[in-house]
């Protein structure tokens, strides 16, 4: 779908694929655990927008569930406890704790989740996000510069090892999994978070981002897509394109697709920032 914000001049589309082929390679079944949720205006105000992409794992109805209940959790805190200069941060990761705790009956069955809010206040635009997984997301600039939004979330990376060690979690050398789960935070997975080993849905927060002219374009897409391409090299794809958004998600899907190198699902969302001038 296309989805225009029009008080955020923001053109967001969406590309999925359950990638049939790719699966079939590693004898996955042939299913669609991805999803992703846009919503504008954002709990009826049109000065704010939410988008999200998740990728779910054993199953695609926690993923499903987290998609509609995180944005509504969301909607309640920042309205009861309305935002200062510093951002979001605490109302994302109460919003991520509270629908995680509604998720109890998914023991074994989980999902990542990155999620952008967009707001507008005093004439100036500003972006924040908040993930939990390996649903990466990155901010394109015109000058060729990309900002990482998020950070992937598997039990090998520097950050991980030392809060899961920090925990008392007990890690050997290459580890790259938790109980056959290739991320070290997600929503769900209630019978491996109740073994203690390290699994959480805190989420990592951005700072707040104020959107410039010179902000061309957001990606946010599951695993399926960075197992090809990193973050830099899919904004330089897209950057200067003169198509619509859904048009280069769809680009980068294909080149997903193509590639040997894919096997799993692939959501694309890309949002144009300054949908006026592209």
């Amino acid at each position: 779908p296309k989805i225009a914000a029009g008080n955020l001049s923001i053109d967001v589309g969406v590309a999925d694929d359950i990638n049939s082929n790719g699966l079939q390679k590693v004898k996955k079944s042939s299913s669609m655990e991805d999803c992703f949720y846009v919503e504008y205006p954002f709990g009826g105000d049109p000065d704010k927008a939410w988008l999200s992409v998740l990728d779910g794992h054993s199953g695609s109805q926690c993923a499903l569930e987290v998609s509609r209940t995180l944005p509504k959790e969301f909607t309640r805190l920042i309205k009861e406890n309305p935002h200062n200069l510093g951002g979001y941060q605490a109302a994302f990761i109460d919003a991520y704790r509270k629908t995680d705790w509604k998720l109890q009956e998914y023991e074994c069955e989980g999902c990542t989740c990155t999620s952008v809010f967009f707001w507008k206040e005093n004439g100036k635009r500003y972006l924040q996000a908040a993930n939990v997984g390996d649903s990466s997301a990155y901010l394109c600039k015109a000058n060729g510069a990309v900002v990482e939004l998020t950070v992937d979330h598997h039990p090998d990376t520097p950050q991980e090892i030392e809060r899961l060690t920090s925990q008392q979690v007990k890690l050997v050398p290459g580890q790259t999994r938790i109980n056959g789960i290739a991320v070290s935070r997600a929503f769900g997975d209630h019978f491996l978070k109740k073994m203690k080993l390290g699994l959480t849905c805190d989420p990592d927060v951005t700072q707040v981002i104020e959107i410039r002219d010179d902000d061309r374009l957001l990606i946010i897409a599951t695993d399926g897509l960075w197992d090809v391409i990193n973050g830099q090299h899919a904004c330089s794809l897209i950057r200067d394109d003169t198509d619509s958004a859904r048009k280069r998600a769809k680009k980068l899907l294909e080149i997903a697709l193509q590639s040997r190198k894919c096997t799993d699902n692939i959501t694309v969302l890309v949002a144009l920032l300054n949908s006026e001038n592209s």
